[in-house]
Order: structure tokens, then C-alpha cells, then sequence
């Protein structure tokens, strides 16, 4: 793989604003990606795909409490395997409000999108709150999150449907 990336980086103190924008350029050449077959399977390193977008990110603190977070990249893929193609979403992105709430709680909602993954779109919102609890030295969070689907297309394949549009996980971190 031979990658190439131009990037800017910067933080506005004065805002709260840090800004990333990546230009990039990748190669994966003598690669192996034919389809398995039961059958037959012969393996050839004669694959290529390329790469080529741009990748952005603006991460703004807009008070002590809150933060705002957007994300875009649009990526062009070529390859010699067109199986390979549908794999990556052309334009994609999120939205997000993380926030503190003080005495432990913090929140975060956070909206997830993209224009075609494998043909599909692909739309969900999630929602995390959690809880920080001291132990001595130690700290205890747990969490929820709360994963809903707004569109009504399967995840990547057509037969890869979940039975609920939504998901919830719980969680427990514990940091020593």
C-alpha cells in the first residue's frame, strides 16, 4: 500500500475551534480479492484499488460544558475487482453534541450518514448518557447507548437486516 497525505491541522484557542483537513491519495496494489468459492478458488495477486478524497473535522468547545463535533469525507475508490467498489460510501458524515453535565453525567447525540454504502444509504442517530462514580482511586462509569436507524435499508448486503431499527448497549468501564 503507498499512501499520500496533505493535511491541516489547527486549533483557534481563542474560539474553542480545532479544525483537521485531510487530502489523500492511496494505492493498494498485488492484491488478493477474488470471491470464495467452494469449488473453485484460485488466488491471484493481480488486484488493485485506489483512493483518492478529502477528510474534514471541526471539533468546537463551545462552552466549558458543551462541544460540537462535525465530521465529512468524500472518497473516490477505483478497482480493478468492481466487487471491490461498493464498499465505500462516496460522501459521508456526523453531527454531534457532547456535553457535560456535571457531578459525573455526561451526554452525547450524535447523527451518522452516508450517500451509498454498497448502494445502500445509511442513516442512524445515537444517544449516549453516562455515569462517572469515584472509588477511591479508581473510577466507574457506566453507560447506555441507545442506537437508532433512520432509514430502512439493510446494513452493507440486501440480506442484512436487523429485526429492530434500534439497539441498546450497556456498559461498565472501570479505570484504575
Amino acid at each position: 500500500m503507498r499512501s499520500r497525505e496533505l493535511g491541516y491541522n489547527s486549533y483557534f484557542a481563542d474560539v474553542g475551534l480545532n479544525v483537521d483537513v485531510k487530502l489523500f491519495y492511496d494505492e493498494i496494489t498485488d492484491m488478493i480479492s477474488e470471491p470464495l468459492r467452494n469449488n473453485q478458488y484460485i488466488a491471484s495477486n493481480s488486484n488493485a484499488s485506489r483512493f483518492s478524497g478529502t477528510e474534514t473535522q471541526f471539533d468546537w468547545r463551545v462552552s466549558a460544558a458543551d462541544r460540537l463535533r462535525l465530521t465529512y469525507a468524500y472518497v473516490d475508490a477505483r478497482s480493478s475487482n468492481p466487487l471491490d467498489e461498493p464498499f465505500n460510501a462516496r460522501n459521508s458524515g456526523s453531527a454531534g453534541w457532547l456535553r457535560d453535565w456535571s457531578n459525573g453525567w455526561n451526554s452525547a447525540l450524535f447523527y451518522y450518514g452516508d450517500d451509498a454504502l454498497n448502494g445502500y444509504r445509511f442513516e442512524r442517530v445515537d444517544t449516549r448518557i453516562a455515569k462517572r462514580i469515584a472509588l477511591g482511586k479508581a473510577n466507574l462509569e457506566l453507560a447506555g447507548i441507545l442506537q437508532q436507524r433512520l432509514d430502512n435499508q439493510p446494513t452493507t448486503f440486501v440480506d442484512n437486516h436487523y429485526d429492530s431499527r434500534h439497539v441498546l448497549y450497556l456498559s461498565a468501564e472501570l479505570k484504575f
